[in-house]
């Protein structure tokens, strides 16, 4: 089995959202492999361990079923980083004890691990802050993890909780709670007392409310409530003025004029995710987010945008794929920081228009404009200079104008499933194309050649 942690550091470069943009999950769901970031030399098996000891401090021991740690190990004074994933473990060995230095350790896909034996020993290890629990099949969390004192971060993804013990309160030092795929049809009580609490991640449960206690978690930076059953939605959510970003998509029960309204209060907000929640009004207090700098209205019911949205002049991406649009606000050529805008599968906008104000814009680096049924590409593309990432896929263009030539900086074309038989040769000037994809079109060999000879050094597809 492919093993799979959470990513628990939430940072996203805009090069990553360039290529990721139609992946619609939230950074929050974005997963690693360990050993993820640490930068140490991997040690992956005992006998290479163990003859190196003194060197040891990242040892990987996943997926080895039955491994038994020998008592040789306890040299590895300097061991920081212990994967035992999926190895079948029932009692953790006594000898973990002696990791004196051991900062994280990795006990998911572990189901018959005796986890109160587990934290009782591991309460021994002075700097451990960060624990790997995910794939257990837990249906109750022991009270043991109070004594794990300098725990940070702590990784339950993929469990059957519903609920968490009274005791993780203790956890002083908790900063970061991934909760994803489990059972929870509540916040826990617990969770609302851990007060220096930064990241709460909560994906895909059955939560129904947001309580008032939520205002109590003064330091949370990171919210992630995507895929619940919200239909209640406290006010004291507006009074955490730490909060950079908030997941909430799919949680089509809440109003979302009467939300959105309140988190225009928060003066940190920098990430916003509607995806999925048949929103049909963005209220004009959206204008108010100033520090916004990315927003996902994907999958909903919108057929206009509120005059006050070119307020937000720190919008990096906007995601309006999959609406009902037919016109761009007059004055959204005022985005100018704007750098990724989706617009993809909105059949009915009038690009006469839309172009007319998308050519201010003219740091933009990536344009989705994919499944529109567009018949032709207007010229005013051209003022589109910072453009990278041209997504054309899955519309009816039977030709392309030459000034498309005037890109110089496009990197990566996709122009697959429409009716081109053939391209304009000024378009072999594009010398920065890295990726040029062409399947399902109307090109004959003699093209497909042609082109090819164009673009030597990028990867063109035909298929």
């Amino acid at each position: 089995m492919k093993k799979l942690v959470f990513n628990l550091s939430y940072h996203t470069s805009l090069g990553v959202l360039l290529s990721a943009f139609l992946v619609y999950a939230t950074q929050a769901q974005k997963i690693y492999k360990m050993p993820g970031v640490h930068g140490y030399q991997v040690f992956h098996s005992l006998d290479s361990a163990l003859k190196k000891t003194s060197e040891v401090q990242y040892l990987d021991l996943s997926e080895q079923q039955g491994v038994t740690l020998p008592e040789g190990l306890q040299k590895c004074k300097n061991l920081v980083v212990l994967d035992l994933y999926n190895t079948k473990l029932v009692t953790l060995p006594k000898i973990v004890e002696q990791f004196k230095n051991l900062e994280e350790i990795n006990l998911s896909q572990n189901p018959q691990l005796d986890l109160q034996d587990a934290f009782v020993k591991l309460s021994k290890l002075p700097y451990l802050h960060k624990i790997h629990l995910a794939h257990n099949q837990l249906t109750r969390l022991p009270s043991e993890i109070a004594l794990l004192k300098q725990l940070d971060v702590l990784n339950l993804y993929n469990n059957r909780l519903t609920d968490l013990p009274a005791s993780i309160a203790k956890l002083k030092a908790l900063k970061e709670i991934y909760l994803q795929a489990n059972q929870l049809n509540k916040i826990p009580k617990a969770i609302t007392r851990v007060k220096n609490l930064t990241v709460l991640d909560l994906y895909k449960n059955q939560i129904q409310e947001v309580p008032p206690e939520i205002g109590s978690l003064k330091h949370l930076r990171i919210l992630n409530l995507h895929q619940n059953s919200l239909s209640r939605f406290a006010k004291e959510i507006y009074a955490l003025k730490d909060l950079e970003e908030l997941y909430l998509g799919y949680n089509a029960g809440l109003n979302y004029e009467e939300v959105l309204a309140g988190l225009a209060q928060l003066p940190h907000l920098r990430v916003l995710n509607l995806t999925n929640n048949q929103i049909k009004v963005l209220p004009m207090e959206v204008g108010l987010m100033l520090n916004l700098q990315e927003l996902y209205l994907q999958k909903n019911q919108l057929a206009h945008l509120p005059e006050e949205l070119s307020l937000l002049k720190n919008l990096h991406v906007l995601s309006l794929a999959k609406n009902r649009f037919k016109r761009l606000p007059r004055r959204f050529g005022k985005l100018t920081n704007l750098r990724v805008l989706n617009l993809s599968k909105n059949p009915q906008l009038e690009y006469t228009q839309v172009f007319d104000v998308l050519s201010d814009l003219e740091g933009l680096q990536k344009l989705d404009l994919s499944g529109n049924n567009l018949q032709y590409l207007s010229g005013q593309i051209v003022f589109l200079q910072g453009l990278r990432d041209l997504d054309l896929r899955n519309n009816h263009l039977k030709s392309l104008s030459p000034k498309i030539a005037l890109l110089t900086n496009l990197r990566k074309l996709d122009l697959y499933q429409n009716k081109l038989s053939s391209l304009p040769k000024r378009i072999h000037s594009l010398h920065n194309l890295v990726e040029l994809s062409l399947g399902r079109n109307q090109l004959p060999k003699t093209e497909q050649t042609k082109i090819k000879t164009w673009f030597p050094n990028a990867l063109v597809s035909f298929q």
